[in-house]
C-alpha cells in the first residue's frame, strides 16, 4: 500500500495511458497481417472504497467522503463506533421506484 507516495506509482501509467490516447501506438494484427495504429484510454477502475480515495487524491474517513455526492452528502457519524455512514442514497432513484421508500 503506497499511501500518500501513490503518485510515484502512477505516474508512469498515466504518461503511457496518454501517449496511447494523443499518439497511439503502432500494433500488429495477426488476423488480418496488417499494422494500425492503436489508441486506447482507461474507462474505469473497481477499487474498494479506501482504495478509491487513495487513486482520487480524496478523503474517505470524514463526512464528505462519497465521491458522488461531494459536497451535497449527507452523513452521520454513529456515536458509539465513531464511524461515518452516509444517508440519502436514495434520492438518486426515480419517484416511483419500488426500493426508495424501503426502510430495510
Amino acid at each position: 500500500m503506497p499511501g500518500n507516495d501513490i503518485n510515484v506509482y502512477m505516474q508512469r501509467l498515466i504518461a503511457e495511458l496518454k501517449e496511447l490516447w494523443e499518439k497511439g501506438v503502432e500494433t500488429y494484427d495477426a488476423s488480418k497481417n496488417d499494422v494500425f495504429m492503436m489508441r486506447a484510454c482507461l474507462f474505469w477502475t473497481i477499487s474498494d472504497f479506501p482504495g478509491l480515495g487513495m487513486l482520487l487524491g480524496w478523503n474517505t474517513y470524514i463526512g464528505l467522503a462519497c465521491p458522488s455526492c461531494n459536497f451535497d452528502a449527507t452523513s452521520l457519524c454513529l456515536p458509539f463506533s465513531n464511524k461515518w455512514c452516509f444517508m440519502g442514497h436514495r434520492r438518486f432513484l426515480s419517484r416511483g421506484h419500488k426500493f426508495r421508500l424501503n426502510r430495510v
